[in-house]
Parts: C-alpha cells; structure tokens; sequence
C-alpha cells in the first residue's frame, strides 16, 4: 500500500474489526509514518494512532482514603 513503505506489519496483530457497523478495521505497524500524506493518499485510512503506553507505578497508597 503506498504510504507504508518502509513500516513493517505485526503480522500476529493481524486485521481487526474495530466497527462493523461501518465497516472499519485496524492494523499494527512498526517504523515512521507520515500520517497526513497516508491519509491524503489513501481515502480508505481514516487516522492513524499511536499504542498507549501502560506500565506500573506501584500499590496504592494504603495512607490515603
């Protein structure tokens, strides 16, 4: 697909139907994208979004309530 050039696809991630109802799905990529020229070039993508970043911080403070 042009505008993924140089990404490569998680192919374990594999295509996922986010919303049926209108029909859209979502892949996973690694590398730069230039998402403003994807979307320009290719109607069919409608964004392009980071993954969340989730990581631990600790247990709760038992002192507050």
């Amino acid at each position: 697909m042009r505008g993924l050039q140089g990404v490569e696809i998680d192919e374990a991630y594999g295509l996922v139907l986010i919303s049926p109802k209108r029909q859209l799905y979502t892949i996973r990529v690694s590398g730069a994208i230039d998402a403003e020229r994807l979307i320009a070039e290719q109607p069919e993508v409608k964004g392009v979004h980071g993954d969340t970043r989730v990581s631990t911080f600790g247990p709760p403070d038992s002192r507050r309530s």
